[in-house]
């Protein structure tokens, strides 16, 4: 589940409340329905969790609404990420990064797990790709 920081930030991705109470319901009703703790349907509200896309589906059911009408636009611009991102990628990959480690399991077997260090070095590049694009504007 997605942690906020601060009510009214960027962070805030639903619209629960607003919509739980322009279809007449409330978040007690909805927390029955759902069988879930009135608790957590008050943290959706405030965006400090979020609920799952199966959660989210049934709220979009008991409000006959769609589910897109529960989801905040974000109003994202293409700046060609997702591009940039993929030919890093691939050229860490060709620069001879691992894909996967193997750790051990709770059980004492081994798993594999995507390489700590590539992971890094992709949200690094997001970030720092992310922060150029934006000076940019």
């Amino acid at each position: 589940m997605a942690k906020k920081q601060n009510k009214g930030e960027e962070n805030d991705i639903n619209n629960i409340k607003k919509a739980t109470k322009m279809a007449g319901a409330s978040s007690l009703l909805l927390s029955f329905y759902l069988e879930v703790n009135r608790t957590t349907v008050s943290k959706w509200n405030t965006n400090f969790f979020q609920p799952s896309i199966k959660q989210l589906d049934k709220i979009g059911d008991l409000l006959e609404i769609d589910n897109s009408e529960l989801l905040l636009s974000n109003n994202r611009i293409n700046t060609g990420l997702a591009k940039a991102a993929q030919k890093e990628f691939k050229r860490l990959i060709n620069d001879g990064a691992e894909l996967y480690i193997q750790i051990k399991d709770e059980n004492g077997g081994v798993k594999d797990i995507p390489n700590p260090e590539l992971v890094k070095k992709i949200q690094k590049f997001v970030e720092d790709y992310k922060r150029k694009t934006k000076k940019k504007k």
